[in-house]
């Protein structure tokens, strides 16, 4: 997706947020104080960012997922990974 922009001068990076009917519309990645815009005002542009609180988010991101792997928070008895009780 393109980056997004409202007035031509801020750039954004694309997001979602939701509306006040629950439905996913499109949104500036900061969800800087947008509400009641009209999503369909939204235009998208091949500039780069420069809206600072996006390209703190994008910085924040981790750009790949950690090498290890995630454990379950709950494993199942029996499994092997919790030692059955003995009584």
């Amino acid at each position: 997706m393109s980056n997004v922009t409202l007035t031509g001068r801020t750039v954004h990076e694309p997001g979602t947020s939701r509306d006040h009917r629950g439905d996913v519309v499109r949104d500036a990645a900061c969800h800087q104080a947008f509400g009641g815009v009209d999503a369909g005002r939204w235009q998208e542009t091949d500039q780069p960012v420069n809206c600072r609180r996006c390209l703190r988010l994008v910085a924040a991101q981790p750009a790949e997922p950690p090498p290890w792997e995630e454990l379950p928070l709950f494993p199942e008895v029996g499994s092997g990974d919790i030692p059955a009780s003995s009584s």
